[in-house]
């Protein structure tokens, strides 16, 4: 298999990057791969990634939530009890980015459906992108919805959403500026995104250096930090 090697920030182009941690995939293959950063414009990157058409693989584990909505194990069921609390959380941030009670929802990377279903119930038109096709079945199954695959994102014509939501996706993206790009089309004048991304500079990401769960690799591509990059 061809490994993705970047010789540049893939975020920035710059040159100046360098070798920060190596951490493991302890969810499918246990494989190590090496984080490197950007001293121009601070993203951490995945060295050695597969191409997007080979990355699935790496997704295949009855333990990843958001694709099997599982309830299997203590993890899994402490995830569902504090996703009650974040989907009201994330409502009343849809609201107040967007400026508007209800609306058009685009959700990308909607896994298995429940924030689409949750918005539904708000009274919002959604619309769901997501590259599982297990995901896409459970969305229909659980909540009767229709989530699109992934690719359908660049056929989705633009200037209609109110609010675009990503939440943990970004970082799994391939293609970063392509979907940024494409985002900003799609929202409507005055129309929100709302980007949520694990944080490299955490407290338990510092306390827990390699170890450090959303590191998550080799599905999570990009490592975001608070401080200024542009894409």
């Amino acid at each position: 298999m061809n490994r993705i090697d970047y010789q540049q920030c893939p975020v920035c182009q710059s040159d100046r990057i360098s070798h920060k941690l190596t951490a493991k995939d302890y969810t499918v293959s246990q494989e190590k791969f090496d984080i490197w950063e950007c001293a121009a414009c601070t993203v951490r990157f995945t060295q050695h990634v597969p191409p997007i058409e080979a990355i699935g693989a790496y997704y295949q584990s009855a333990e990843y939530i958001s694709h099997s909505d599982t309830k299997e194990g203590l993890i899994n069921r402490m995830y569902h009890s504090v996703r009650k609390i974040t989907m009201r959380s994330k409502q009343n941030w849809v609201k107040t980015a967007a400026g508007v009670k209800t609306g058009n929802l685009l959700d990308v990377g909607s896994g298995s459906g429940a924030f689409l279903h949750h918005m539904k119930q708000l009274g919002w038109n959604v619309t769901g992108l997501e590259p599982d096709a297990g995901a896409r079945e459970n969305t229909k199954k659980l909540y009767n919805i229709d989530a699109l695959p992934i690719h359908e994102l660049f056929t989705l014509e633009n200037g209609q959403y109110d609010c675009i939501t990503m939440w943990h996706v970004l970082e799994h993206v391939h293609d970063l500026h392509g979907y940024l790009e494409k985002l900003k089309q799609l929202l409507k004048p005055g129309g929100a995104l709302l980007v949520a991304v694990p944080n490299y500079t955490s407290t338990d990401a510092r306390l827990y250096g390699e170890y450090w769960a959303a590191y998550d690799v080799p599905r999570h591509l990009y490592h975001f930090s608070p401080f200024p990059w542009t894409c």
